[in-house]
């Protein structure tokens, strides 16, 4: 802070200046702004201030200063050109802005009259250090003596600015100088000022209690003289207690009195918030209670139901009940809309549905058939349950008569009396199955167990719609259905099976296994089918003693890993046979199994509940999938395995290398097949698709098949089955299928 008392003269405050020839800081981006010396009298400490600017890109968090002092002349105080070093290691200064940094010195005798200073280093916020020399600083010029005295004015203002603590002293090298109280500075043992010795100055410097006014008077007068401010303080004092006794008068008496009036008057005019302001305050109890209590009843009175619970929050255990409850008999005496919310959030429950009964029926009147039945539902209570039935049973009969099938079957499962379910839906299982709406159909099959419904569906249903409703489509079905269901027309390795439209199976290496198949799966140089009274038939080389799964019945579905095979058996139960070198035939615990699959060396099944159960290798992450749910089929290969999901989509996990597996963003897919090194899906409406890596990409040209029924996936082919029967096939090492059977395959 600049002074008044002469111009350009700074008691006790040192600047740089910078020199006229060379610009100031060229290199380093921080500029030293000014320096100041100060005492701190509680420390009794010296201390440099440092204000500096950062003038580069980046934040400075630390710097290292190197200065020395030079006395009138210029010259630099001490030996070895005087440099002390400064390191300010907690400071922030971001790009273009100014801040300050302060440490302790230690000052020469003699009379300081500049300093000069550069930055040696420099520690930014990021980490990074910078180093700087002298040589790339100017040099300071020297300074013309400081005054040795300052004014009062001046000397209150460092006060003011700095505390009583902490004041500017001039010529600080000089222990011998001290600060009096007046004001000046002081070099012998008694003020030349005012005359105070240097004693009393240390006395009052160190006393806080007593007022500075008397410890001058004190000090510099004597007693007597401190006589008059005495009389007058206590003059002063006596005239405050006279006073205080009619303020308290006033404000225990007449002052509630008043309030008391004027916060009724406020009441009676419906200006609660002033009457709130005016009475006192909460604490004290003044009407406080009495004001929220006729707020929220008056809002409540008017429907404004949002002041009203803006009122009772305000008390200390606010209750909204009575406002939840005058707002629904407010709805029900004047149907006012706006007041619905606060009416649905009441504890009392007929009430409740009294309110929601109402708010349907004026849906129901204006036609909003889903939102009335949204808030039927929402009843509670026997009563609240009846009367949801009946407007459930209302829109479906509505939505029957516009053939809505699709929302009738959804408000269906919402019923708690469904005795009537069969009466309402009479005729209309067998209209969605002539439609082909057959998860219509499944959906009023499972809420009404017509079994008739399934065994009339599932055979023109992909496997997709009846997955969807496998958890109660599955146990309306006999043993034989699952097995139709659960059917693979053509599998595939190194070679190739099918099923003719004859029920025949045959294989492109071993020719005609069988009659009466069902379905087939294709190992390591052997082949499985299962024939329709359940049976397993086994042909090919039984190397590990995978072929003893040969004459097992009650089966209703089959899978082949390279060296192992599974059986799935009626009961939901699963028995492997063959290689258990690594635990993938560890399946004797597995219970309400749906479906399985069989990698080279891992197995796979899936639980009538949507989770799926691995066992066996799990080299290239093939067996993490137990954590996923709402699984309805299961598909394996080498170190691959797939999930398909209730919503047609799907995931895979191992070592499948296919193209950033773009087959996770497919959807609508009913059957999928996979190999070694890529996989085939076929969608709902018969189009293939295909994903693998580079080294199958000849088994990729699937794109033209059209109308597909059966897929399956082999070493590096890819094969399928149309309506009409026909196999379709591409890729390497495609065995020849000219013979006979392979011209008309199972549709």
């Amino acid at each position: 802070m600049k002074t008044t008392a002469q111009k350009n003269r700074h008691p006790g405050r040192v600047f740089l200046a910078k020199s006229k020839n060379r610009p100031y800081l060229a290199a380093c981006p921080v500029h030293i702004v000014n320096a100041e010396f100060f005492l701190d009298l509680k420390l009794q400490k010296k201390v440099m201030k440092l204000r500096m600017q950062n003038r580069g890109d980046a934040a400075v968090a630390g710097m290292v200063i190197y200065a020395r002092y030079l006395d009138r002349d210029g010259n630099v105080i001490g030996a070895d050109n005087g440099y002390i070093v400064l390191n300010f290691s907690n400071i922030y200064c971001a790009p273009n802005e100014t801040t300050l940094g302060s440490k302790t010195v230690v000052l020469p005798y003699q009379d300081i009259c500049g300093i000069e200073a550069y930055v040696g280093s420099l520690t930014f916020a990021s980490g990074k250090t910078a180093e700087f020399h002298v040589e790339d600083y100017s040099l300071m010029p020297a300074q013309d003596m400081l005054e040795n005295h300052m004014s009062e004015k001046e000397f209150a203002l460092l006060r003011r600015r700095f505390g009583k603590r902490c004041v500017f002293v001039p010529h600080m090298g000089k222990d011998t100088m001290w600060l009096c109280s007046c004001g000046a500075v002081c070099q012998d043992g008694i003020c030349a000022a005012c005359g105070m010795k240097k004693k009393h100055a240390a006395y009052l410097a160190s006393r806080k209690t007593t007022p500075t006014l008397l410890r001058l008077l004190q000090i510099r007068y004597g007693a007597l003289r401190a006589l008059p401010y005495v009389a007058a303080l206590i003059l002063l004092v006596s005239g405050f207690a006279v006073l205080r006794q009619y303020a308290d008068r006033y404000t225990n008496v007449t002052l509630p009195a008043q309030r008391l009036k004027v916060t009724r008057q406020f009441m009676e005019e419906h200006r609660y918030n002033e009457a709130l302001g005016y009475s006192v305050n909460k604490n004290q109890g003044l009407l406080y209670e009495e004001i929220l209590d006729a707020a929220v009843a008056h809002y409540c009175e008017i429907g404004d139901f949002d002041s009203a619970a803006d009122y009772e929050k305000c008390r200390e255990y606010p209750e909204y009940e009575a406002i939840y409850r005058a707002a629904a008999r407010r709805y029900l005496q004047e149907s006012d809309e706006g007041c619905t919310e606060y009416a649905l959030s009441t504890q009392d429950a007929d009430l409740r549905n009294q309110v929601l009964r109402k708010m349907a029926e004026d849906k129901r009147t204006k036609g909003e058939r889903d939102a009335a039945c949204a808030l039927a539902l929402m009843m509670s209570g026997a009563e609240g349950q009846s009367y949801a039935d009946t407007v459930l049973y209302e829109t479906i009969a509505a939505y029957l008569e516009e053939s809505d099938h699709e929302r009738a079957v959804a408000y269906i499962a919402y019923l708690t009396d469904k005795s009537r379910v069969a009466e309402v839906c009479q005729g209309i299982e067998a209209e969605l199955l002539d439609k082909g709406q057959y998860e219509n159909a499944f959906a009023v099959a499972s809420i009404t167990g017509d079994t008739g419904v399934f065994e009339a569906a599932y055979p023109h249903a992909t496997s997709v719609m009846v997955r969807r409703y496998y958890d109660k489509f599955f146990p309306f079905m006999s043993a034989a259905d699952k097995m139709t269901f659960l059917a693979a027309a053509i599998a595939a390795e190194d070679d190739v099976a099918a099923i003719t439209s004859g029920g025949k199976a045959i294989h492109s290496s071993l020719g005609e296994l069988c009659d009466n198949a069902l379905s087939v799966a294709c190992g390591d140089k052997y082949v499985l089918v299962l024939q329709n009274d359940g049976t397993v038939r086994f042909f090919g080389e039984d190397t590990h003693g995978q072929g003893k799964c040969d004459g097992i019945s009650s089966v209703i579905d089959i899978a082949a890993g390279e060296g192992h095979s599974l059986l799935l058996l009626a009961d939901g139960t699963v028995r492997a046979y063959g290689d258990n070198s690594v635990g993938q035939c560890d399946v004797s615990e597995w219970r309400n199994v749906v479906d399985i699959a069989a990698g080279d060396r891992h197995s796979v099944g899936l639980t009538s509940d949507g989770k799926v159960l691995v066992c066996g290798s799990n080299q290239s992450g093939q067996c993490a999938v137990t954590e996923y749910t709402d699984v309805v089929a299961v598909a394996a290969g080498d170190y691959t395995t797939v999930l398909l999901f209730r919503d047609s989509t799907m995931a895979v996990e191992g070592n499948l290398s296919l193209d950033a597996l773009a087959c996770r963003s497919w959807n609508d897919i009913v059957r999928v097949s996979v190999s070694n090194g890529h996989l085939v899906a076929l969608n709902s409406v018969g189009r293939v698709m295909y994903a693998g890596a580079s080294a199958t990409k000849s088994a990729s040209a699937v794109d033209g098949w059209v109308r597909v029924r059966h897929i399956a996936c082999g070493d590096r082919a890819s094969y399928g089955i149309d309506a009409h029967g026909k196999i379709l096939s591409c890729g390497e090492d495609i065995p020849n299928l000219n013979g006979s059977g392979w011209e008309s395959l199972k549709r």
